[in-house]
């Protein structure tokens, strides 16, 4: 075997290396991992450049319908009458207006998803897709 044709069998298992984590980098994003490897793959530097791109003027995909209406403070209360969720700093409801104790403080918590199982991000056990909070630590999604 000649010279070039080694060194051509490296950089093109270099190069699929290259395209190989930028496939996971995309998966892990929620975007087409496939499609972002296959591109970074045939089309050289232009790939990497362009996911780059994409990534830097784009924001990430999210899971449906979390959102950032939760306290910052890492603690909810949670009305025993009427299951909402209410402001840490309020001392009742703001839905029923049922007075709120201490005891009625959980912590905040996300779903994190995994392939199709989901965690908990506060104790990180196994939950339920549908679930409004964790059954190990209580924390509410």
């Amino acid at each position: 075997m000649s010279s070039h044709v080694v060194l051509f069998a490296i950089f093109a298992f270099v190069w699929a290396l290259v395209a190989f984590a930028i496939g996971i980098d995309a998966s892990r994003r929620d975007r087409h991992g496939g499609f972002w490897a296959v591109v970074t793959f045939l089309t050289g530097l232009f790939g990497p450049v362009l996911y780059g791109l994409v990534v830097l003027t784009t924001s990430d995909p999210t899971d449906g319908g979390e959102s950032d209406d939760e306290p910052d403070s890492g603690l909810v209360r949670v009305c025993p009458t009427c299951s909402s969720k209410c402001d840490p700093a309020k001392h009742y409801c703001g839905e029923c207006g049922d007075e709120l104790g201490p005891e009625d403080e959980s912590p905040v918590g996300r779903r994190l998803k995994t392939g199709s199982k989901r965690y908990c991000s506060n104790c990180k056990s196994e939950v339920d897709h549908t679930a409004n909070t964790c059954p190990s630590c209580g924390a509410v999604f």
